[in-house]
């Protein structure tokens, strides 16, 4: 494990070693894509809330992008923007960072896994953890899946459509009626 991998901070005397965890876009092949962007928030116990500093996370070549520093707990990310060709993922990926303390608590060794929503451990077809290597100490890759995006179709206008039709329905229905009423009308004189 080489400290560049990590963001080492003191404070006190207590030496504090935060993992850094690389995000890196893939195919589905699992071979390093350059472009994308991802959102990374934290549970904080209520609601996924932003990062400071690591909100936005932009994918501009294929070592991925880095987010430094992060502690113990839950994390989500959302994927904004995918690379050129391919689709943006429609599930976020969640990964947990526990801190399991060694040595009378006075070390933490920090451990990464990929999780459910709930934080349970569990496998995901479209991410997979890797171990340290250059300056991370985690890296997950994010596979995704090639094809165009569909075009936004609807808009503020098909509301409207949609009312003038059953204003038009409505309107018919009623005319039948009345028309059904003065039909039975003479029929009776």
């Amino acid at each position: 494990t080489k400290a560049q991998n990590y963001q080492v901070t003191q404070n006190l005397g207590i030496l504090r070693v935060l993992p850094t965890i690389n995000l890196q876009k893939t195919n589905q092949s699992w071979q390093a894509l350059a472009g994308g962007q991802f959102k990374l928030t934290k549970w904080d116990g209520s609601h996924w809330a932003a990062i400071p500093g690591l909100s936005t996370l932009t994918v501009t070549n294929t070592g991925g992008v880095s987010a430094p520093g992060l502690d113990a707990g839950l994390y989500r990310i959302d994927e904004l923007a995918a690379p050129d060709g391919y689709i943006v993922l429609g599930n976020p990926v969640f990964f947990k960072i526990r801190a399991d303390a060694v040595r009378s608590g006075d070390l933490s060794i920090y451990r990464v896994e990929i999780t459910d929503e709930a934080g349970n451990p569990t496998t995901n077809p479209i991410a997979q953890l890797l171990g340290a290597e250059a300056d991370y100490s985690h890296r997950i890759q994010i596979a995704n899946e090639p094809g165009v995006p569909l075009p936004q179709t609807g808009g503020p206008g098909t509301g409207l459509f949609i009312l003038g039709g059953l204003a038009l329905m409505l309107t018919s229905i009623i005319a039948a009626w009345f028309y059904w009423r003065m039909k039975e009308g003479r029929e009776q004189e």
